[in-house]
């Protein structure tokens, strides 16, 4: 009945386990009521089908011989993991695959082999892998799983946690312009990836996590050696831990900069930016995806970029200047959206110190504790410079 009212179906999605408040407390181990109606629409549908959703579980183990040609493909590999059969994907129609709840590597004979051992996703341009957070295995796995692997229209990569399985997953994607790039992994796990995988990426994204267990010192180069490979990226996004500002003028080409800082490294912010010539958009995050008993990695004394000029003591808990209100020397002639999230008093005077020193700046967005005081020095400015509560 509900086949023939839908015969133009293309898309098929089976929510359990609370993803989705219509399913919540639905388990894969015990997924009745849904499941005989869902198989029996698989089955309906399967030649036409170009989206399949599966949170748990993906698809029945009774029609696992069949090969899907789904070209968007959303699965758990924890739901596939449990069975000894499953279904088997056509690479070569597939355009976007999630796959997570990764927790024993990915099992490539998911898809079907071009030739013998040989795997190519000819328009696959999007891949999205979430591994399972764990202990680094002592013996890592081997990317290819054994296949010849091919991804020649690749160029939207998301992978996260790999590390602890692979080393360096990213290896599988060195030859591919990859121009778009979402990396979530420990900072002290970067060390063992090849900063190869950002030489293409215009967009980019650099998420750390977990945190250290204990207070743990890493040397900036960690950071800095990507810093180093990043030559086309425009728009980047590093959050999950401090990082450092030393080398950062090697971005020459960022246009947008979401960056994670402390407030004892907010001063060098000021010299930062006088490094980055192009960048219109500033974020300046703070303790961003931080964890309950976690602690930021910290970085090694290394010399460090200048402060632009000297520190004005305190007086009462603010700055001797905190109320000057004229313009200071350009720092920068591009920058026109300023976002800051820290409301510490040595963050406001530096704050108000970035918006005298940024001629063409138009938007700011600061913690909700000090917009009255940022907004005030705009009005006397008048210089036209909206204020909003961060985030807006």
């Amino acid at each position: 009945m509900f086949a023939k009212a839908f015969p133009n179906t293309t898309s098929i999605a089976y929510n359990t386990a609370g993803y989705d408040k219509r399913t919540n407390g639905l388990d894969y181990n015990n997924p009745a009521p849904l499941f005989p109606m869902y198989e029996m629409l698989v089955r309906h549908y399967r030649h036409q089908l170009t989206f399949i959703q599966g949170l748990h579980p993906l698809l029945p183990s009774a029609i696992s011989s069949v090969t899907f040609e789904t070209t968007n493909l959303v699965l758990s590999a924890a739901y596939l993991d449990r069975y000894a059969e499953h279904p088997q994907f056509d690479p070569s129609v597939l355009r976007k695959v999630t796959i997570y709840n990764i927790g024993n590597g990915i099992n490539w004979s998911w898809f079907k082999p071009t030739k013998e051992n040989e795997i190519v996703f000819s328009d696959f341009v999007e891949a999205n892998f979430i591994f399972a957070e764990r202990a680094h295995r002592p013996v890592k796995l081997d990317p290819t799983g054994g296949f010849v692997l091919r991804f020649p229209a690749l160029y939207l990569l998301r992978v996260g946690d790999s590390a602890p399985y692979y080393g360096d997953f990213y290896s599988l994607f060195h030859r591919l312009p990859i121009t778009t790039l979402a990396m979530g992994e420990s900072v002290k796990d970067l060390p063992h990836i090849d900063t190869r995988i950002a030489a293409n990426a215009q967009m980019l994204d650099l998420i750390a996590r977990p945190n250290a267990d204990i207070p743990t010192n890493l040397s900036p180069e960690i950071i800095t050696r990507f810093y180093n490979a990043m030559h086309k990226v425009q728009d980047l996004y590093m959050v999950g831990n401090t990082f450092p500002l030393s080398s950062i003028g090697q971005l020459i080409g960022v246009l947008k900069m979401t960056i994670e800082l402390d407030d004892s490294k907010f001063s060098q912010l000021n010299s930062a930016i006088r490094q980055l010539p192009r960048v219109r958009f500033l974020d300046v995050a703070y303790r961003r995806l931080r964890r309950d008993g976690k602690f930021a990695y910290n970085w090694e004394s290394t010399e460090e970029i200048p402060l632009l000029g000297p520190i004005v003591p305190y007086n009462n808990g603010f700055r001797n200047d905190a109320l000057d209100t004229w313009d200071l020397p350009p720092i920068s002639a591009h920058l026109h959206t300023l976002r800051i999230e820290h409301d510490s008093v040595p963050v406001l005077y530096e704050t108000r110190r970035l918006i005298r020193s940024l001629p063409n700046l138009n938007k700011v967005a600061v913690a909700r504790e000090v917009v009255l005081n940022i907004s005030t020095l705009n009005n006397i400015r008048g210089k036209g410079v909206k204020t909003q509560v961060y985030p807006p």
